[in-house]
């Protein structure tokens, strides 16, 4: 089975992403989205084992119309 690099926009706002669909979604690099998490720009992740964290797609849409909306504003 072959995965394409390019992760589908998931539709289910309660879907969970880890956090590089995540950074992927929001078009920034894996570290530099953990240093999101780090500053509480986005909220700390669901663990769901201890090598396992998740991203509701709400969270992340979430965070990503805050950025629209701020650079909207300025």
């Amino acid at each position: 089975m072959h995965t394409s690099d390019t992760t589908p926009s998931p539709t289910d706002p309660d879907q969970f992403v880890r956090a590089k669909e995540a950074a992927r979604y929001l078009g920034v690099g894996l570290s530099s989205f953990w240093k999101l998490v780090a500053d509480g720009r986005i909220e700390r992740p669901i663990k769901l084992a201890p090598k396992t964290s998740v991203w509701r797609v709400s969270t992340i849409r979430q965070f990503q119309q805050q950025l629209i909306d701020s650079s909207e504003n300025k």
